[in-house]
């Protein structure tokens, strides 16, 4: 059920990908488990309900057996703006898991844990939206199987309002 809702939103993301308007690159990067992944592929955004659900995907290369889908989710009672977001108040989610093959393990936040998934925004316009992330992710979403630690995340993708 995760898979084909990643790829449903990756799906949307072919359509919305392009540079930001200063001219760069969109990127989504981190250092997860150790490894520095950019997940620069059809990365995007998508603002839903008046901008206070924000979701960000990405993934970290082309080829299906090995790429991997990235994605943030932040919710909130009222517009996203500058500032922090936790996993630990159940307003944001980060799933981190294989595009094409079941054969991976796929990882996600799991709420309440010692060092919850932190999204910091640190700037945020009707089409774009900036900051870093970091915690620990946990296989299958559960606290008790294996752990991959984010570090270094950081952001900057277009936004699209559906």
């Amino acid at each position: 059920m995760k898979k084909l809702f990643i790829l449903a939103l990756l799906g949307t993301a072919l359509v919305s990908c392009k540079k930001t308007s200063s001219g760069s690159t969109q990127s989504i990067q981190a250092t997860i488990g150790g490894t520095a992944t950019n997940f620069n592929v059809l990365a995007s955004g998508t603002s839903t309900d008046s901008g206070k659900n924000i979701e960000l995907i990405a993934l970290n290369g082309t080829n299906q057996s090995t790429a991997y889908a990235f994605d943030i989710i932040i919710n909130s009672n009222s517009a996203i703006t500058k500032g922090t977001y936790s996993d630990i108040n159940s307003n944001t989610q980060f799933n981190y898991g294989p595009f094409a093959t079941s054969s991976l393990p796929s990882y996600s936040s799991a709420f309440l844990v010692t060092d919850p998934i932190t999204v910091v925004v640190t700037s945020i316009s009707t089409t774009n939206i900036q900051g870093t992330f970091q915690g620990d992710i946990y296989m299958y979403q559960d606290s008790t199987q294996a752990k991959r630690t984010v570090t270094n995340g950081t952001f900057n993708v277009n936004l699209k309002e559906q």
